[in-house]
């Protein structure tokens, strides 16, 4: 559609297109759907688009003609959006532009359908935060594959692939939200029971599964912990009985959903394709500590710094257990003793 004004210059916030920019009217309140007889709409980012095709929009009302290029130019531009960004609502956006594009970014569907539950807490974990890179210590190996492969997805694959971890070894990766998604699945087998220390630290929401079984099933799962932006590694302490297990990193948390935004440094841009935004990195730290005695003596069992009710309760999920983590006298077997000792160092 060609504008009704060609070749005025205009002072604006907006990007350039050819010599005309659009000036947003940051005080409308019209709806960008309706037409009204004030310049400019509510929802800043459409009036953006509208006005860089036809600056009237912007300079004198939003008419049937601004609401016609918003049908088309505007799909998915909902910021800002008529609610708090940290509350659900059954219409997309949310009132903080810099918030709910930043969300939206990573989520096609809190601008797309509607600021839901995922998107609410997606924006409560984010929008205060700031992108971050993690500290990579020399001594770290690289993962097997690069960011634009795909050689160790594990049970995602027509034949299951997997890179290898071993005891005290702390790994470099990446993992993007590319197409098609990528996950790492690390495998490693036991021979004897032991105790594991996994700790996980990510430039982006990041998930860790620790499970036992082949890909046709089932599957014994040990362990589900999660990170997010550099804030503090995330650590797990887990006993295994002998066999192999596998530990899988992913994008994403059980609370957090990343369709995009996780974009591959090496990924090649079709002609005239932008770059995805980015907001968070795509490198994670993991490593796994080995301690083939996996009882330590000490009650407290979670390694949180107090003896209170949730080592109580790892206790009695352990009782009558031949061993392992609840053995806290390292008797070889969880019994009373074991729960003597934990409430004689109760802190409550």
């Amino acid at each position: 559609m060609m504008n009704r004004l060609i070749g005025i210059p205009l002072i604006c916030s907006g990007t350039f297109v050819g010599s005309a920019v659009a000036q947003c009217n940051f005080d409308a309140d019209g709806p960008c759907d309706q037409p009204h007889s004030s310049p400019g709409c509510v929802v800043t980012e459409c009036c953006d688009e509208v006005c860089n095709v036809d600056p009237i929009c912007c300079e004198l009302d939003w008419d049937q003609i601004c609401i016609d290029i918003q049908e088309e130019a505007c799909s998915g531009l909902t910021c800002p959006g008529a609610q708090p960004c940290d509350s659900p609502f059954d219409q997309p956006g949310c009132l903080d532009q810099i918030c709910c594009r930043t969300v939206c970014d990573h989520d096609w569907y809190c601008c797309y359908i509607e600021w839901d539950q995922y998107c609410a807490d997606f924006s409560a974990q984010i929008c205060e935060q700031v992108a971050c890179e993690i500290d990579v210590p020399e001594a770290a190996d690289p993962e097997a594959e690069s960011c634009d492969e795909r050689i160790n997805d594990g049970c995602n694959m027509l034949e299951p692939a997997y890179s290898q971890i071993s005891c005290d070894q702390l790994i470099v990766g990446e993992t993007t939200t590319s197409v098609p998604r990528d996950t790492d699945w690390y495998q490693f087998s036991i021979a004897e029971p032991a105790r594991f220390t996994f700790t996980l630290e990510s430039e982006f929401p990041a998930q860790a599964l620790l499970f036992g079984g082949p890909c046709s099933g089932p599957f014994e799962v040990v362990s589900l912990f999660e990170s997010i932006l550099c804030s503090s590694p995330v650590q797990r302490e887990v006993d295994l009985e002998p066999g192999t297990w596998s530990m899988v990193i992913s994008p994403g948390r059980e609370d957090i959903s990343l369709r995009q935004g996780l974009q591959c440094p090496l990924d090649k841009l079709d002609e005239g394709e932008d770059p995805e935004p980015v907001y968070f990195g795509v490198r994670y730290l993991l490593s796994m500590q080995c301690n083939a005695d996996p009882c330590s003596g000490d009650p407290d069992l979670n390694a949180d710094g107090t003896v209170n009710g949730v080592d109580l309760t790892i206790l009695l999920a352990g009782w009558g257990a031949n061993g392992g983590l609840a053995d806290i006298d390292c008797s070889g077997v969880v019994d009373g003793a074991d729960l003597t000792r934990l409430l004689a160092d109760w802190t409550g």
